[in-house]
């Protein structure tokens, strides 16, 4: 996927973890060593999370891990910082845990795009400004916990 542009009010929290996965992760990039990137969070005006999506390597300036790798560190995300960030750390925390299908698909739709790109172009297919955000879903939080509550 090109661009998507947020619209306007829309803003942008990334997560990080700074562990490392396995070492069957191929680490592509430069930066720091280990800073990986779970999902972006796009937020509505009002607060809302509306969509959730990956930027290429590039954009975040990260170690590039496939999703096999990746997916397990959604299950043990957790931010603990004191106040006065405590309640927006346990909120991003649960979100993510919340969203934990919706993020594993992300990051193997961000995978796909990237080797259908790498197939094309072997070289430098993660620093291609064509390609900023690799993969993209919409999240409809109403929707997703009246699913959770009818199972």
């Amino acid at each position: 996927m090109a661009n998507q542009p947020q619209g306007p009010g829309t803003s942008t929290a990334i997560s990080t973890v700074s562990s490392t996965p396995s070492s069957r992760g191929r680490a592509r990039g430069r930066g720091r060593s280990g800073l990986i990137h779970l999902a972006a969070i796009s937020i509505d005006p009002c607060g809302v999370p509306v969509r959730l999506f990956a930027p290429n390597r590039w954009v975040t300036g990260e170690w590039l891990y496939g999703a096999r790798d990746v997916v397990p560190l959604v299950e043990r995300f957790a931010i603990r910082a004191a106040q006065p960030c405590e309640l927006t750390s346990r909120w991003l925390s649960a979100l993510l845990r919340l969203l934990y299908p919706q993020i594993a698909w992300l990051l193997h739709e961000r995978d796909r795009v990237l080797a259908a790109r790498r197939a094309r172009e072997p070289h430098g297919f993660s620093e291609r400004n064509s390609i900023e955000i690799a993969a993209s879903i919409r999240i409809d939080l109403d929707d997703h916990l009246d699913t959770l509550a009818r199972a």
